[in-house]
């Protein structure tokens, strides 16, 4: 999808596709109305054309990209169920950066996405001890947050959440650089400022 989210949730392919050393042949389709959004095939986006078919959702396809070119990245052992773990933080971050690209007016809904943010960017903090989120080599993990955080950052994340979770944001920020994320990604970017609800105006009143 030729949109700003649908670019980020292509992100995370691209980067595992090329730790994998698997080629990619990407088509961009056109950003759909509201009316086709809610088709199901919108909806199923970013898809992976194969010889055994059609994958749809970015885990399915990081995951086949990864046994096709290089298992490692799935985890090892116990990491494994870390590494799901980890995608599922991913799908919640997708949520956020929908929330932000979709609900532009909605002071509500972001308000509600900043909570949810702020819990999965505490929970990161506890598993980013090093380069990598999981072992000594990046997983399908580090490609699932980076590229779903990356947008976030620059939707949600501004100075005062960058300070309070920073071990995160440095994190991203140093991965970014990587070779292989660094193509996908490009640079991080944050909110320059904290973003303020806005204020209801209050109905002047009609004259008589």
């Amino acid at each position: 999808e030729d949109t700003a989210i649908g670019k980020s949730r292509a992100a995370p392919l691209k980067i595992v596709a090329a730790l994998a050393g698997v080629k990619l042949e990407e088509v961009l389709l056109a950003a759909p109305s509201d009316k086709d959004f809610t088709n199901a095939v919108m909806k199923r986006l970013p898809s992976l054309v194969t010889p055994e078919g059609t994958l749809s959702f970015s885990g399915a396809i990081m995951r086949h990209l990864a046994r096709q070119g290089k298992p490692e990245l799935l985890g090892a052992g116990a990491g494994q169920s870390s590494v799901d773990q980890l995608l599922e933080f991913a799908s919640d971050l997708g949520a956020v950066a929908a929330a932000y690209q979709y609900a532009e007016n909605d002071d509500f809904n972001k308000g509600k996405m900043k909570h949810v943010l702020e819990v999965i960017l505490s929970a990161l903090q506890k598993s980013v001890d090093g380069k990598f989120l999981v072992g000594g080599q990046p997983t399908i993990a580090d490609a699932a947050i980076a590229g779903s955080l990356a947008v976030v950052a620059k939707l949600a994340i501004g100075p005062a959440l960058r300070k309070k979770e920073g071990k995160v944001c440095d994190w991203l920020v140093a991965l970014a650089a990587e070779p292989a994320f660094k193509e996908a990604l490009g640079g991080i970017i944050f909110l320059a400022e904290e973003e303020k609800p806005k204020k209801e105006e209050k109905a002047k009143p009609k004259g008589k």
